[in-house]
């Protein structure tokens, strides 16, 4: 189920109330067709627990500076031959740090940093002899202060945001394989407030997001071959709602649907090659003559040799800018609802190790990858504001390394990464070929 960001574009994990037993998959360049459209980013694929892993329950606390508290409480558990999963996690801060105010020339405090959230998630998996059936149920709601920034404070802009997601999936065993089939629906809402010091700006903006699709699959395994097939199909609704300002939005729709297929070869224990493929055509009903299709394919080679692993793709992606990019967010994102599809031809590749002294276990990955993107999404910071705005670059070369090592000894944990990357805007107006914006060319973690 595709949850674009609702506020900003980014992800925070910590927002989610997931599973004891899920896992958090990031998918750097190519994302499997069976997982739908992909992004020149990267994806992040979250996948609950097995059905048949163990029961069990997890409370985790936190607290730190500036008023910040964090919890999330989740249980796996059988009832009446079912599986039923719940999770809960709620967080808040005042983030009234204080920041060296350039106009008054001395340290004040932020305000109207503040923000609070609460989210839960529910999901029950029941066996149906045979296959099974798993319905999941997602809330999410947030209420945060905007404060703007340091050249221009907005105390009085505040942002609430909610999601409701419910979806049902189906596997079966059948034709040699297992046939899946899935329904879902998600709802995402905003509403924003402000008291407005000019009449160029809005008092009052909520809009609506609303998508709804459905998907038939197949996987199968013979011998040394795995293949699986999605077929895919979904509608969304951007619907601008209460407005108080001087420019109005107006709504949009979009259909979509998408065939795509995965296969993978072990020759060998040691070897694996996958290739994915895959098409996605859309429409939307805004604009005549706006169908468009693109599509995605890649074809890649992973090797293992004792503590040694290998890997490396190749190969071309693209997508259309979704809801949130075109049109905003009220006090978050900037509309831009001219946005093209991105595209790229990409390839990365990278060595990975694990190995164990006695209690000592060290583990590193070094990868590297470039991409040649055509009409590229990308976030830059406009204004007095400094409110991020889609745009597109028409040419682009990103290029870059990334590095981790990590050590585990007697229940610690150290771990170090760092990322360089290589960026150019090679527009045909930017004769300079200047980084592209919001880009840091390092970045080291420890």
């Amino acid at each position: 189920v595709p949850l674009p960001a609702a506020s900003d574009p980014t992800v925070d994990l910590s927002t989610l109330p997931l599973w004891p037993g899920s896992q958090a998959r990031v998918y750097r360049t190519f994302t499997p067709a069976s997982l739908g459209p992909g992004s020149l980013g990267g994806t992040l694929s979250i996948e609950p627990p097995s059905p048949t892993g163990p029961a069990r329950t997890e409370l985790w606390m936190a607290g730190g500076s500036f008023g910040g508290l964090r919890m999330r409480a989740a249980d796996v558990s059988d009832l009446g031959g079912a599986r039923v999963a719940t999770a809960v996690s709620a967080s808040r801060s005042d983030g009234d740090f204080s920041f060296y105010d350039p106009t008054r020339k001395r340290f004040a405090p932020r305000l109207n940093g503040d923000y609070a959230q609460a989210s839960g998630l529910a999901s029950l998996v029941v066996p149906m002899h045979p296959g099974t059936m798993r319905a999941t149920l997602l809330l999410q709601a947030r209420e945060q202060g905007l404060p703007g920034s340091v050249w221009l404070a907005t105390p009085f802009q505040r942002l609430r945001t909610d999601r409701e997601l419910a979806t049902v999936e189906i596997a079966t065993p059948a034709a040699g394989g297992v046939v899946g089939a899935q329904i879902w629906g998600v709802r995402q809402g905003s509403e924003y407030r402000d008291a407005p010091s000019t009449a160029l700006d809005s008092s009052l903006e909520t809009t609506t997001i609303v998508s709804a699709g459905g998907s038939a699959s197949y996987r199968r395994r013979s011998g040394k071959l795995q293949i699986a097939s999605k077929l895919d199909a979904r509608g969304e609704r951007y619907e601008p709602g209460d407005y108080v300002g001087p420019f109005p939005p107006s709504g949009a729709t979009r259909t979509a649907v998408g065939l795509g297929a995965d296969g993978e070869w072990d020759p060998s224990r040691a070897v694996a090659v996958d290739a994915s493929v895959r098409i996605d055509g859309w429409y939307d009903a805004a604009a005549a003559g706006s169908f468009d299709a693109r599509p995605t394919a890649h074809a890649g080679i992973d090797a293992r040799a004792g503590a040694v692993a290998f890997a490396a793709h190749a190969g071309y992606t693209s997508r259309p800018a979704n809801f949130v990019e075109r049109f905003g967010t009220p006090g978050g994102l900037l509309a831009t609802p001219d946005l093209r599809p991105e595209s790229a031809a990409t390839i990365d590749a990278g060595v990975r190790f694990r190995k164990r002294f006695g209690k000592l276990r060290l583990e590193g990955e070094l990868d590297g990858f470039g991409q040649l993107a055509q009409d590229l999404i990308t976030f830059e910071a406009v204004g007095a504001r400094r409110l991020p705005k889609a745009v597109n670059v028409g040419h682009a070369a990103i290029a870059g390394v990334e590095a981790e090592l990590g050590a585990r000894f007697w229940g610690f944990e150290l771990r170090a990464s760092y990322t360089g990357l290589h960026t150019e805007n090679d527009a045909d107006y930017l004769p300079d070929h200047p980084q592209l914006a919001s880009r840091p060319a390092h970045d080291l973690v420890a």
